[in-house]
C-alpha cells in the first residue's frame, strides 16, 4: 500500500503514490541514558546539576529545563569526562530541555561516554 501525505493537512493517508512515514525524525539514533551531567552558560559560572535522559550522535535531552532561549550557548560536562563539550538549545519541552553539540567530535566523544556507561561499560574518556 502506498501512502501520501496531505497538503494542508499534514497527514499521511493511504492511497498515493509516495513512500511510508519514517518513524524516526532524528539523524541519529537516541539512547536511553539517565546520567548526571553538569551544565553552565558561561566558562567561569557556577554549574547546575541536571539529568541527561537520552543522548545521540548529535544531542541530548536534559531535564530539568534549562532556563534559555533557543540557540543559547551552554557547556555540558561531568566530574569523570574530561572537558566540556559546547551544545546550543535546540527545543524547550514539557519532559526537559533539547540540546544540540556545537562541536560534533567533541559532542561524540561525550555521547559515546555517556551510552557507555549507561550501558554498564567503563566509559573511558578517552573514546571517540
Amino acid at each position: 500500500m502506498m501512502w501520501s501525505l496531505g497538503r494542508k493537512s499534514g497527514i499521511w493517508w493511504r492511497g498515493g503514490d509516495a513512500s511510508p512515514p519514517d518513524r524516526e525524525r532524528r539523524r541519529s539514533p537516541r539512547r536511553m541514558v539517565r546520567l548526571p551531567v553538569s551544565v553552565t552558560r558561561f566558562r567561569d559560572e557556577p554549574h547546575r546539576q541536571c539529568l541527561a535522559v537520552d543522548v545521540s550522535q548529535t544531542g541530548m535531552l536534559i531535564t530539568p529545563n534549562l532556563y534559555g532561549s533557543v540557540r543559547e550557548q551552554v557547556f555540558l560536562g561531568t566530574d569523570e569526562f574530561n572537558g566540556r563539550v559546547s551544545a546550543l538549545i535546540a527545543d524547550q519541552r514539557p519532559e526537559g530541555t533539547a540540546v544540540a553539540f556545537a562541536d560534533a567530535e567533541e559532542g561524540r566523544r561525550l555521547a559515546n561516554w555517556l551510552t557507555a556507561r549507561a550501558e554498564g561499560r567503563t566509559g573511558n574518556p578517552q573514546m571517540s
